[in-house]
């Protein structure tokens, strides 16, 4: 199997013909509101803080939900954008999937020092790493980047702001990358921010119930 990974200008050949340089801008910039939105929710609740270690366990539930959300909201403001919520295999948790022209996208935390470059191997993304197919199994025939369907992972990792955003583009087996191009971080809307902020007695919900049902099964 060909396992070499391609060059960041080579992914964005494959990256362009999907997400246009303003959509990848407004990708970022959602992640960044996503995270300022946490952040305010920290700095507005004691509780969080006087949890020490709990609190700051929960940060990273915080972060993948409001991400999520975030960026559902900036798919619904596009025209040429869908998604659909869907369960994982365990059906504890629950994931947002974009689409656009025909490429499918999921966000996945890198954690806060960018430790992971990839997302986890998992069962109910197995139809959507399907789609890549041998996309980069080729050898001098570059046609074959120019597919018309294919799945990417939005990477994105960071504390108090995102530090890093990645397009990463798994292989068909999820067993590694294939190729991952870097996305410029944008800085937050505020406006769009105190949106999210004013969402949150849901969200913070949902994120602690993700939390109590990951400790279920550790126990």
């Amino acid at each position: 199997m060909h396992t070499s990974n391609f060059s960041e200008s080579e992914v964005q050949i494959f990256v362009d013909k999907f997400l246009s340089l303003e959509e990848r801008q407004g990708i970022s910039q959602s992640i960044s509101n996503a995270y300022s939105a946490v952040d305010g929710i920290y700095k507005a609740t004691p509780a969080l803080g006087a949890f020490g270690m709990i609190g700051s366990d929960l940060r990273p539930h915080l972060l993948r939900v409001f991400v999520e959300h975030s960026l559902k909201k900036y798919a619904d403001q596009q025209e040429k954008f869908t998604h659909e919520i869907k369960p994982n295999t365990a059906r504890n948790c629950s994931h947002l999937r974009l689409y656009k022209n025909g490429l499918a996208l999921t966000a996945h935390y890198m954690g806060a020092k960018c430790e992971r470059p990839k997302g986890r191997k998992a069962l109910h993304k197995c139809n959507l790493s399907e789609r890549n197919g041998n996309l980069f199994d080729f050898e001098n025939n570059e046609q074959d980047i120019f597919k018309n369907i294919g799945y990417a992972e939005i990477m994105h990792g960071g504390f108090f702001k995102p530090t890093n955003i990645i397009i990463n583009i798994p292989s068909r087996d999820q067993n590694y990358s294939v190729g991952a191009m870097s996305i410029a971080v944008v800085c937050e809307n505020k406006t769009q921010v105190e949106e999210i902020i004013e969402e949150t007695p849901f969200k913070l919900n949902e994120a602690i119930e993700e939390l109590k049902n990951g400790i279920k099964k550790a126990s």
